[in-house]
């Protein structure tokens, strides 16, 4: 999965990609290009337990549509995750596919096709471990797909449904 934000003005993307264990807990993240391994240690609400580099860290994640809270060691970052530009001029619509995060039922589909869309809106409900978890749309657009219904078992990283952006005014 690939992300852009924006921090201070300035754009930079994370991509984070299965690592190379078995576990599913080990991450390849990349900043800007630049790769490192990320140990997934444990999740609880908006708390991330990782190690980088053999050092454990904490981070608490806050979030409202496409803006993000992250604080690391009492620091603050706040980030926006942005709709990545056309990469071509074609006529073509640029779309993302919502994957699961996670492997679970699908306990609620809140969306239909052709309906429009606000960033953090609820779009579906997968519950795993006895806990619902909501998915979001990470942005304002229009869903284009549907790959889901009520009562379904998904794995982690499963195609959800697909999502156009809105034209950015």
């Amino acid at each position: 999965m690939k992300y852009t934000y924006t921090y201070k003005d300035q754009n930079f993307s994370v991509e984070l990609a299965s690592g190379r264990d078995t576990s599913g807990k080990i991450f390849q993240a990349s900043l800007d290009g630049n790769p490192v391994d990320v140990e997934l240690i444990g999740v609880n609400d908006n708390r991330i337990n990782f190690r980088v580099g053999g050092a454990a860290a904490t981070a608490f994640v806050s979030r409202d549509g496409p803006k993000r809270w992250i604080t690391i060691n009492g620091h603050t970052y706040p980030l926006t995750k942005t709709v990545p530009a056309r990469l071509n001029t074609s006529d073509a619509p640029l779309k993302e596919l919502i994957r699961s995060q996670l492997p679970g039922l699908i306990r609620m589909v809140a969306v239909k096709k052709g309906e429009s869309v606000k960033a953090g809106q609820t779009l579906a409900v997968i519950e795993a471990m006895k806990m619902e978890n909501k998915v979001t749309a990470p942005f304002d657009g229009k869903v284009k797909k549907i790959s889901i219904e009520v009562g379904q078992a998904v794995e982690r990283g499963k195609e959800l449904m697909e999502i156009e952006p809105q034209a950015q005014k």
